[in-house]
């Protein structure tokens, strides 16, 4: 499973948010049904609390390598697509580009939405910085640098692909398209 780079993420630091200090893609169904970002209200947050009654209203699982094996953490030469441990994992472009997989799970974040008949890229929901940031403080490549983010995301699966999208009505677009 991949996703957009909507989840906040600093690798090699421990989340002082979370009681397991990892990195989490974490979401919620608020109580209209909409999927909101980290935790709900009152609800124990990070992957150690991870959804121990199986509950359908929350999907929590850590950002890529955040999962340690032993006691010295992932080699520096493994390959996060092709190691066994990573399967509880979301990677992102940085982890899972130039790889390709039979099949592939895609969660757009909030990003990526739709609106009026199009889609919009909302560079102020994403995480990914550099791909956001202004180079030379004032040009912004933030659009199509969010585009190229999920064209490879999208293009992971070769036997097939699956998508879930946080935005309402991006979701309620791709039903539409997959009905069709």
């Amino acid at each position: 499973m991949v996703a957009t780079y909507d989840w906040e993420y600093k690798g090699g630091k421990i989340n002082d948010f979370s009681p397991d200090g990892l990195w989490n893609v974490e979401m919620h169904r608020d109580a209209q049904g909409v999927w909101r970002m980290g935790a709900a209200q009152g609800m124990p947050r990070g992957y150690d609390a991870f959804n121990p009654d199986g509950r359908a209203d929350y999907f929590c699982h850590p950002w890529n390598y955040e999962i340690k094996v032993g006691d010295k953490g992932l080699s520096l030469d493994a390959v996060w697509a092709e190691s066994p441990h990573t399967l509880n994992e979301v990677g992102s472009t940085f982890s899972i580009q130039g790889f390709d997989l039979n099949y592939v799970g895609v969660i757009i974040g909030p990003s990526v939405t739709y609106r009026e008949g199009k889609i919009v890229f909302n560079e102020k929901a994403s995480c990914n910085k550099r791909a956001v940031s202004k180079r030379n403080g004032s040009i912004s490549y933030a659009q199509s640098n969010l585009r190229n983010e999920l064209n490879v995301l999208l293009k992971r699966g070769v036997h097939g692909l699956y998508l879930f999208a946080v935005d309402p009505e991006l979701q309620a677009a791709l039903k539409e398209a997959a009905s069709k």
